[in-house]
C-alpha cells in the first residue's frame, strides 16, 4: 500500500481558460465520475499497460502461448481480478527501452508522471483541482501542462498522509518551476 499524497492543483486562468483546462484534463461521466486523467496530458503507451512489474523475460514460445491465452480469454483470477499481466520476450523487452525508455507501465510511470498511479479521489471547484496520487506528487505532469498552457500559472499544493513529510508547493508557467518549496517537519490545512 502506497502512501498517499494530497494534491492541489490551482489554475490561474481567465474562467474560460479555467473551463477549458479541466475539460482537457478529466474523463469519466457526470460530476461524480469525474478525474483527472494524466493520460490526457502525458499518454501512457498502450504496449506498456499490462506488462507486469517487475517484467520478466520469457522465450518466444511462451509469450505466444501467453498471447494465445488472453486472447480467448483464459484469464487466472488474479488477472480476472487485477487486469492482465504481461511478461515479455528478450526482442520486446529491448524494443520497448529504446522506443518508451522503460519496459512495463510501473517504470513508465514513475519516469514520465513522477508518480506510480494514475490520479484518483478528484474533486474540481472553482479554478482548482483536489486529487490524490501514490508516494509522490506528479511534478513531470504539471510541467507538461504548464507547457501546454503557456500563459497560464500553475500552483500545485501537495502534502503526504505522513503528516509533516513530502509536503510542498510549487508555480509552474511555460514548463518552468518559478518557484517551489519544500516543507519538512509541518503540517498544512488547506482549508
Amino acid at each position: 500500500m502506497p502512501n498517499w499524497v494530497q494534491n492541489r492543483l490551482t489554475i490561474n486562468g481567465s474562467k474560460k481558460e479555467i473551463k477549458n483546462i479541466k475539460q482537457s484534463l478529466m474523463s469519466g461521466k457526470g460530476n461524480n465520475e469525474l478525474h483527472i486523467d494524466f493520460n490526457k496530458i502525458i499518454p501512457m503507451p498502450k504496449e506498456l499497460k499490462n506488462v507486469c512489474s517487475p517484467t520478466t523475460i520469457i522465450s518466444e514460445k511462451e509469450y505466444l502461448n501467453q498471447e494465445s491465452k488472453i486472447e480467448r480469454g483464459e484469464l487466472s483470477e488474479k488477472e480476472k481480478l487485477y487486469g492482465i499481466s504481461r511478461n515479455l520476450t528478450k526482442k520486446l523487452h529491448n524494443e520497448y527501452i529504446n522506443r518508451f525508455g522503460a519496459v512495463n507501465w510501473y517504470d513508465w510511470s514513475c519516469k514520465n508522471w513522477g508518480t506510480k498511479w494514475n490520479a484518483c479521489e478528484t474533486s474540481s471547484k472553482k479554478n482548482y483541482i483536489t486529487f490524490a496520487t501514490a508516494w509522490s506528487c506528479p511534478l513531470l505532469v504539471i510541467q507538461k501542462l504548464s507547457l501546454t498552457y503557456p500563459n497560464i500559472t500553475f500552483e500545485l499544493l501537495y502534502a503526504d498522509e505522513n503528516a509533516g513529510y513530502n509536503t510542498g508547493s510549487m508555480i509552474l508557467k511555460e514548463g518552468e518551476l518559478y518557484s517551489e518549496e519544500i516543507e519538512e517537519n509541518s503540517i498544512r490545512s488547506w482549508n
